[in-house]
């Protein structure tokens, strides 16, 4: 279950709207937490990243994407089931 603040962030940049709930924010393209980069969409292709901090937080933001589900496990991260090698770089959704 994705955080309130998420909620609201996510629901905010899929309508290309601006918005800033605690560390979070969108300006309707790019979602940033702490001033991080972790949500881009460009020509509509979404790309994600965890930019190096695979953290709770990070992971509460990125899992309210549509089809994907980001988790650790033993210090390993994984997006949709398989290892995530490259997170701190961008992936490509879809």
């Amino acid at each position: 279950m994705p955080t309130k603040t998420a909620s609201m962030v996510i629901s905010a940049w899929r309508s290309g709207n601006s918005c800033k709930v605690n560390n979070t924010r969108t300006d309707g393209s790019v979602v940033y937490l702490y001033d991080k980069e972790i949500i881009r969409r460009v020509c509509n292709k979404v790309f994600i990243r965890t930019a190096g901090y695979p953290t709770k937080t990070t992971k509460d933001r990125l899992n309210c994407l549509d089809k994907v589900h980001v988790h650790t496990s033993r210090g390993i991260v994984y997006l949709n089931g398989i290892v995530w090698d490259n997170h701190e770089e961008w992936t490509r959704l879809g």
